[in-house]
């Protein structure tokens, strides 16, 4: 797993606490994880499956979805079994991507924090917060632009249709296939060989320290490597 580490320690540290668990004569395991859920049955975007035997916040851990979920192991670990207890899960935010070019002149930017992300399952994962109590009235999209250097994804968030300074917590996922293909074709085009693991750069807006107005923020570190195992 590639990961854009973010500096923002304090909401990191927030969204990642996990429950405390009993020690156990057995090796016991925290994590955070992308994958599918699917019938009891969380499968990680690394092909790991475990089986939910418990479940804190009584989640929908039935029905097939791609999801966050924050667990702890209950047994030792076993690659051919391994029982979790799920203590958060949050439902994917599959994001529209654009091109930058096609973007409205007027689009709207209210601010967004990023705490982490990473690529895997051909998703650039997104861990972002807003303020906002429903997520149904804020729409997040992604403008993308390439040059034979490397790729550039600007993360919008629309919170234009609700006023509230409650923080809302989300896991957003950016389909990254259009993106590289775009990113091939502009190589071929100037006949510059594609590099991969291809420089990623990721743009948002959120509030300054100094409260006079937004500010974009940006993490350089990240990198899409082309194959299904990103």
């Amino acid at each position: 797993m590639k990961k854009l580490i973010i500096d923002i320690l304090a909401f990191a540290a927030a969204f990642l606490l996990l429950a405390g668990c009993e020690k156990k004569d057995s090796v016991t395991y925290s994590g955070l994880e992308a994958g599918i859920i699917d019938s009891g049955i969380f499968t990680t975007d690394n092909g790991v499956e475990m089986t939910v035997v418990g479940n804190v916040g009584k989640f929908d851990v039935t029905t097939s979805r791609r999801v966050l979920v924050e667990y702890t192991t209950n047994t030792g670990l076993d690659a051919n079994h391994v029982e979790i207890d799920v203590h958060g899960l949050w439902d994917a935010l599959t994001t529209p991507t654009i091109s930058a070019s096609a973007l409205p002149e007027e689009t709207a930017d209210s601010p967004i924090q990023i705490a982490d992300a990473w690529f895997n399952a051909g998703y650039l994962n997104v861990l972002a917060s807003f303020e906002g109590k429903d997520v149904s009235k804020h729409q997040i999209m992604t403008a993308y632009s390439v040059s034979s250097d490397g790729i550039t994804l600007r993360l919008y968030h629309d919170g234009s249709f609700e006023q509230t300074d409650t923080v809302q917590d989300i896991f957003a996922c950016v389909p990254m296939d259009e993106v590289i293909t775009s990113y091939e074709h502009q190589c071929e085009a100037i006949g510059k060989k594609k590099v991969f693991p291809a420089p990623v750069l990721l743009q948002w807006t959120w509030y300054a320290l100094d409260e006079k107005g937004p500010v974009m923020l940006y993490e350089r570190k990240g990198y899409y490597i082309q194959s299904t195992s990103n």
